[in-house]
């Protein structure tokens, strides 16, 4: 039987509206393993069952790609995409497109807890037994030294020496065992290659279902009539989507090609890629990217790929402890950053706006809602620089990063619609209280490091990372993911509020859309682009970006 560098089977989905598939990588865990393929129907067949439901469904086709992120197994990213298909039948059932495909993209990430390729002690194992010679020679003289020199007193001052390299080689393992950095080499050559693989055959097999006898036919025919190619990323699969992204985006597309000067962006990329696809909405939840991705500057290597999508939104939380933590502390070693705060994730910025309370006191309060709404709508061409509402850490903007870099042109920030969900409350159906999704800030100050610490560990019940689509009692950024993933803003916009719906977005339904996240104390920067092209319906321009 001949290997397949992905599998496709069905996802099961009771009562589907859509068709959804759940594609996984065959990459091993390791690379010592050995391909296992769990094949119920060949790969080539499913891709041309999709290719038949998008040109069966030409005018109103659609693929919807969901990409989990690190730390997860095949059971964890299909119970997720399986979960996405269930809401979508629930919440937007009358509204999707008609030719929406759901496909649930699972790359070879390891969870450290046990999965396919063993247990956690099996993996522990695996790392003692893999220690290089030196390290572990090392380790063992030291641990031998160390007990000696801590009954016979003479030696004690070996300890100086002993301990030291003790810690440091017990460090190297447990960074080992988090798989965090296994699991960013896996994303970045299996993850990666493989889902630009899938889009290939994909737009390959729609173009031959056209017309299989004369292929320049078929890509004509999809040339004014592109299918909506969108993307939900979390976490380490915002990296996945984001690095095959760029690699699908064409260099040599004319409208891409500026000057070698970073100081004019004479470039105006369309969305358009391959044949048949069109880059439409970008959603990345906790993404675990550099900050630079949404700062105009150098370091920013998705600059010229993120741009194209017709749409994008991002969904943080400022206490999201595994990219504040974890994902800072591995990066510490490859990143090339001199400062603490350069080496933190896109999903840890937050949205720093706030009213004065008291005039007499100068005490502040967290404004909450579409937070720069008035600004948006505003017709003053000195509008606040966008980036002055984005912070990383202790209430400094991103907007002085930006300076540094000293780069022209617009903040490709600016395309972006941030949702800080860092004090998101919802009602516990079961108790009536109100409860934290992904944070216990509930508008109050930062706690102190290890006050945070502790809190976060108290309870089982917060997901500060995954909370957004994870978490039972998270209605409102479930309806704001997948349908701002599905239906753009627009569509978005009307399905929350039918009652003030028409044919065209109003800006009443953005003032309603506000109310709903003060409500539930989530803020909101929106992009001015949204308010200009689905309120005021003018042509989108993304020259200078």
């Amino acid at each position: 039987m001949s290997n397949h560098l992905l599998t496709i089977r069905s996802l099961n989905v009771q009562d589907g509206i859509c068709p959804g598939y759940l594609v996984t990588s065959t990459a091993p865990i390791n690379v010592e393993d050995r391909i296992e393929e769990d094949i119920l129907t060949e790969p080539r067949v499913l891709i041309n069952d999709i290719a038949q439901h998008l040109r069966d469904h030409a005018d109103d086709a659609e693929i919807l790609v969901l990409t989990h992120g690190y730390n997860t197994d095949c059971n964890g990213a299909n119970t997720w995409y399986v979960t996405a298909c269930e809401y979508l039948r629930d919440k937007y059932c009358d509204r999707i497109p008609k030719g929406l495909v759901v496909v649930g993209y699972r790359w070879s990430s390891e969870k450290f807890s046990g999965d396919e390729s063993g247990s956690f002690w099996h993996k522990a194992m695996y790392t003692l037994n893999s220690i290089p010679l030196i390290m572990g020679v090392l380790l063992a003289v030291s641990i031998v030294i160390s007990l000696f020199s801590v009954f016979m007193t003479p030696l004690r001052f070996l300890l100086v020496l002993t301990i030291p390299i003790i810690l440091f080689i017990v460090t190297l393992i447990i960074l080992r065992l988090t798989v965090y950095f296994r699991d960013i080499w896996r994303a970045n050559h299996y993850g990666v290659p493989d889902l630009v693989e899938l889009v290939r055959q994909l737009d390959l097999a729609i173009v031959e279902n056209t017309d299989h006898t004369q292929p320049k036919k078929g890509a004509e025919y999809w040339k004014n009539k592109r299918i909506r190619l969108s993307f939900i990323g979390h976490s380490m699969g915002a990296f996945v989507t984001t690095n095959a992204v760029r690699i699908l985006s064409d260099v040599f597309d004319q409208d891409s090609i500026g000057s070698l000067s970073m100081d004019t962006q004479n470039k105006t990329p369309s969305p358009d890629i391959g044949n048949v696809f069109r880059l439409s909405k970008l959603v990345l939840i906790a993404p675990d990217i550099p900050v630079d991705t949404i700062i105009s500057g150098r370091a920013n290597t998705l600059r010229s790929s993120l741009r194209r999508f017709e749409e994008a939104y991002l969904f943080v939380n400022k206490h999201d402890t595994v990219l504040k933590l974890a994902s800072t502390i591995a990066n510490y070693f490859s990143f090339p950053a001199k400062t603490r705060e350069g080496g933190y994730r896109l999903g840890n910025v937050f949205i720093c706006a706030k009213k004065v309370q008291n005039d007499l006191g100068r005490r502040y309060k967290t404004r909450f809602g579409i937070v720069n709404l008035d600004t948006v709508c505003s017709t003053d061409i000195k509008r606040p620089n966008y980036l002055d509402y984005l912070c990383i850490s202790r209430d400094i903007p991103l907007s002085r990063r930006q300076d540094l870099v000293s780069v022209g042109g617009r903040a490709i920030a600016e395309l972006f619609t941030c949702f800080d969900c860092t004090n998101y409350t919802e009602i516990n159906r079961k108790t009536g209280k109100e409860v934290g999704i992904v944070s216990y800030g509930f508008g109050r100050p930062s706690k102190r490091f290890g006050e945070r610490f502790s809190r976060i560990f108290s309870t089982k019940n917060l997901d500060s990372h995954g909370g957004y689509i994870y978490n039972d009692h998270a209605d409102l950024s479930k309806r704001l993911i997948y349908g701002l993933a599905c239906l753009g803003f627009k569509g978005c916009l009307q399905a929350m509020h039918p009652e003030l719906s028409n044919s065209a977005a109003t800006l009443s339904q953005v003032h309603a859309l506000s109310e709903v996240c003060q409500e539930r104390g989530m803020q909101v920067l929106l992009a001015t682009e949204r308010y200009e092209v689905d309120i005021l319906c003018e042509d989108r321009d993304r020259n200078g970006y």
